[in-house]
């Protein structure tokens, strides 16, 4: 069992967007981490994984930037995952899940991470937009969950 809190290097990101760091021997998955980021932790068990909530990032990483959506800092949007990285660390971490699924799941031999082509616009080209409704008294509210709370909506003003 590891002591609470606990300080971890984060090494990648995994499906899903939590920053993946090891600590006495147990994988620990942290949301809203980053690739070299050194941050304290407080850790639960989940099963054989190590659930990590932040509690201060004692030294951010290289690739770690102020993310500009509001939402995502004030209402901990889970909508989007990696929004506190840079766009090109953004695009070495899905081609670092994508070689994991390759490679670890489905078992196939790859030389190197597939490429992750840029896109001509890294802020609004969402299409699509699933939100969650919930009514407030009389009101009916439309927004997104908070990553780490599936059960209530926050109202969504702008999507980035």
């Amino acid at each position: 069992m590891i002591a609470k809190p606990t300080e971890v290097h984060i090494e990648s990101i995994a499906a899903g967007g939590d920053g993946v760091a090891r600590a006495d021997g147990l994988v620990v998955l942290t949301p809203r981490t980053a690739p070299g980021d050194v941050v304290e932790v407080d850790v639960t068990m989940e099963k054989r994984l190590g659930r990590g909530r932040l509690v201060r990032i004692v030294s951010p990483g290289p690739d770690r930037v102020e993310p500009q959506c509001a939402h995502y800092v004030e209402d901990r949007c889970g909508g989007c995952q990696l929004q506190h990285m840079a766009y090109d660390a953004q695009r070495a971490a899905k081609a670092g899940i994508i070689r994991d699924a390759l490679v670890r799941l489905g078992r196939r031999p790859l030389d190197a991470p597939p490429p992750v082509r840029p896109s001509d616009q890294q802020w609004r080209y969402r299409r699509k937009l699933t939100l969650a409704m919930e009514r407030h008294g009389t009101r009916w509210i439309a927004g997104l969950f908070p990553y780490d709370d599936p059960r209530h909506p926050f109202v969504l003003t702008d999507c980035p």
